[in-house]
C-alpha cells in the first residue's frame, strides 16, 4: 500500500491538518479525514481530487472536517464545469453521530451537496469490518471526544494501524500488535503535558512500541514547534524504541 500524507500537523499555521491517501490495489483511492486546504494537498501531491472512490472521517473537530465543503465544491462545480471531468460515485464513511455532523457542516455553504448526486454515506461501527479494494478496514474506537475511529488496514501483504486523535491508551496501541506501521497521534514531548486530555505524548507511547513488536512508527498530528526542531521529540521517542521511525512532511509518500 502507499500511503501519500496531505497534512501531518495538529494546527495550519506551518502546514496542513491531518488527512492522507491510501491507494489500493485494484484502483480505489481511500481520503482519510479532510485537512484544512484538501483540494490544494491533493493537487500538490499530484492526486486528481476526482480520484478519490472513499472518504473516512475519523470524527468531526474541525481541523479534520474543514476541507470537506470546498473539496466537494470542487468535484461536483469546478471540476466538471472547468475540466469537463466525469463525477463518479464515491463515499463517505463515518460514525451515524459524525455524518449527521458532516450533513449540518456542508449544508451552511453548499445546502445542495448535502446529498449530491452519487455521493453515498456509510455509517461505521466499532469492531466493524469493511472491504475496500482489497483492503480489509477495521474500525476501532479512539480515546477522544466526541466519538473518533481509528482504523486497523490490512491487505494480503502488509498492514497498519491508524489511531487518529487520540489521548494515550495501552489498548489503542495493542490494535497495532505486529504489524508492519502505526501512524499515531504524538502530538507533543511531555514538555506539553497539557495536551495529553486528548492526545499522547512521545514519552507516553514509546515504551510501548518495541513491546507490540510495531516495525515501522510515523508520528503525526505534531504541534507548530517541531516545524524548525524535531531533535527533542525524535529523542523522546527512540529512548525506547528500536524500530524505524518516519517523521512525515506534507505531500510524502510512504510505502508500506
Amino acid at each position: 500500500m502507499k500511503i501519500t500524507f496531505l497534512g501531518v500537523w495538529m494546527a495550519s499555521d506551518v502546514g496542513e491538518t491531518v488527512s492522507f491517501v491510501i491507494d489500493a490495489d485494484d484502483g480505489d483511492r481511500i481520503l482519510v479525514d479532510c485537512g484544512t486546504n484538501l483540494v490544494k494537498g491533493l493537487l500538490d501531491a499530484k492526486i486528481d481530487p476526482m480520484s478519490i472512490t472513499h472518504i473516512i472521517v475519523t470524527h468531526s473537530h474541525g481541523d479534520h472536517i474543514s476541507g470537506l465543503p470546498g473539496y466537494l465544491f470542487y468535484r461536483y462545480f469546478f471540476a466538471p464545469g472547468i475540466y469537463k471531468k466525469e463525477n463518479k460515485p464515491f463515499k463517505i464513511i463515518a460514525s451515524e453521530s459524525c455524518i449527521d455532523s458532516l450533513k449540518a457542516f456542508i449544508g451552511v455553504p453548499y445546502p445542495m451537496l448535502v446529498n449530491a448526486k452519487g455521493m453515498e454515506y456509510e455509517v461505521a461501527k466499532v469492531e466493524e469490518t469493511i472491504m475496500i479494494g482489497g483492503i480489509n478496514i477495521k474500525f476501532f474506537q479512539s480515546k477522544h471526544t466526541p466519538l473518533t475511529f481509528g482504523i486497523v488496514c490490512r491487505s494480503k501483504e502488509v498492514s497498519f494501524v491508524y489511531s487518529a486523535d487520540t489521548a494515550f491508551d495501552e489498548n489503542i496501541v495493542s490494535y497495532a500488535k505486529n504489524c508492519d506501521c502505526l501512524i499515531h497521534d504524538v502530538a507533543a514531548t511531555d514538555d506539553y503535558a497539557e495536551l495529553a486530555g486528548g492526545h499522547t505524548l512521545c514519552q507516553q507511547i514509546a515504551p510501548f512500541l518495541n513491546k507490540y513488536g510495531i516495525k515501522k512508527f510515523i508520528p503525526v498530528h505534531r504541534i507548530s514547534v517541531y516545524k524548525t526542531n524535531i531533535t527533542p521529540y525524535l529523542n523522546a521517542l527512540r529512548a525506547d524504541y528500536s524500530g524505524e521511525i518516519i517523521i512525515p512532511y506534507d505531500g510524502m509518500i510512504v510505502e508500506i
